[in-house]
């Protein structure tokens, strides 16, 4: 997949200031650090307004302006489109919280002194990485947006903490519901259970790492949140008919070594589920 290339990136910072109508050859992530400010964009009735913790999503070679209200701080990176169909449509993203999300982008417009050929690629690879993540972002809101509320909130956390250890307890608590109906909302909505569907977001992420040949069988796991390699492997092999091992042979990353490390692997009983067990 080809990179996209930066067109401009930096930091805005401005107090009651209307800016020039200007527009880029490509799409613009403008990120509101601090304060608010409208973004009005030719063609839109409405100017859009935004705070602290929003993202404007700006189309490419549409002119837009943007007006200060008050003292405000944005970052923005203007970037090529990339050969994927990715949508660029002027709109607000809400991404408070998203603190990795905001790390890569303070990375990206911030650091304008790096400009040799590695920080350069670093910088595209980033970019995608965010856009990644703001697909991420937009396909969990619109997937939580007819749910239970409190389904969403419990989705939501397990999303972003399925690799730390939770009680359904404390899941229950964070949703406001109790532990039996946070399950009931879990079969009726889902289909599955709330430790199930935690194994899934794990599995999912152990695919991704696996693809990583420097990564051990036993490091994936314990990046993925399993305190027990065995257990690990065995969930693997049941959820997807195969073992990390041979699972890490089909994109081409197997490593030699690997099916050894997983055959010294011992498997054992499971314990017994306890109440208030860790998901």
């Amino acid at each position: 997949m080809k990179l996209p290339e930066i067109l401009a990136f930096g930091e805005h910072r401005s107090t009651c200031a209307v800016g020039q109508w200007h527009q880029h050859d490509g799409p613009e992530l403008v990120w509101v650090v601090r304060g608010a400010c409208t973004i009005t964009v030719q063609g839109r009735a409405e100017a859009m307004q935004a705070s602290s913790g929003n993202l404007f999503i700006l189309p490419a070679r549409i002119p837009h302006r943007q007006v200060s209200l008050g003292t405000v701080r944005t970052w923005y990176v203007a970037f090529d489109q990339p050969t994927m169909g990715w949508d660029f449509s002027p709109r607000i993203l809400n991404v408070r919280g998203e603190e990795t999300l905001k790390k890569w982008m303070s990375w990206i417009c911030l650091r304008k002194k790096e400009t040799h050929l590695g920080w350069t690629e670093s910088r595209s690879c980033l970019v995608m990485a965010v856009l990644r993540r703001v697909a991420y972002v937009e396909e969990r809101i619109e997937t939580t947006r007819h749910i239970p509320p409190s389904l969403g909130i419990a989705l939501r956390h397990l999303q972003d903490h399925f690799t730390n250890e939770i009680t359904l307890s404390d899941l229950a608590s964070r949703a406001g519901v109790s532990v039996s109906l946070l399950k009931q909302l879990f079969r009726s909505e889902l289909g599955i259970s709330p430790i199930q569907h935690r194994n899934d977001l794990r599995l999912s992420h152990a695919k991704a790492l696996l693809s990583n040949c420097y990564l051990t069988v036993g490091e994936v796991a314990e990046q993925c949140g399993f305190s027990d390699p065995n257990y690990f492997v065995r969930l693997f092999h049941q959820r997807l008919g195969t073992s990390p091992g041979m699972w890490r042979k089909k994109p081409g990353t197997f490593r030699r070594g690997d099916r050894e490390n997983e055959k010294a692997i011992v498997p054992r009983k499971d314990a017994k589920a306890a109440k208030g067990m860790v998901l």
